[in-house]
């Protein structure tokens, strides 16, 4: 099981030159989004899903997760 923290760190790790934005609890994942560092603007790079249970990343596409975005909880937002 990771923490929201943990997964802030695999983000991190994955886009270290970009700023978390938004961190959404979706149950079974933390779904998180990029900024500039700088200007703090939204990045075209995708949102990034991280499995609770294992920590596995994974794209997290909009459209095709309607249910689970729409249900998900805002737990940080810059």
């Amino acid at each position: 099981m990771i923490t929201m923290e943990q997964a802030c760190g695999l983000y991190c790790s994955r886009y270290p030159t970009h700023r978390i934005k938004t961190v959404l609890d979706a149950r079974d994942e933390w779904i998180i989004s990029g900024a500039d560092p700088n200007g703090g603007i939204l990045l075209a790079s995708p949102l990034l899903a991280f499995s609770k249970e294992t920590g596995e990343a994974r794209i997290f596409f909009p459209p095709d997760n309607v249910e689970k975005f729409l249900s998900a909880k805002v737990v940080l937002k810059e």
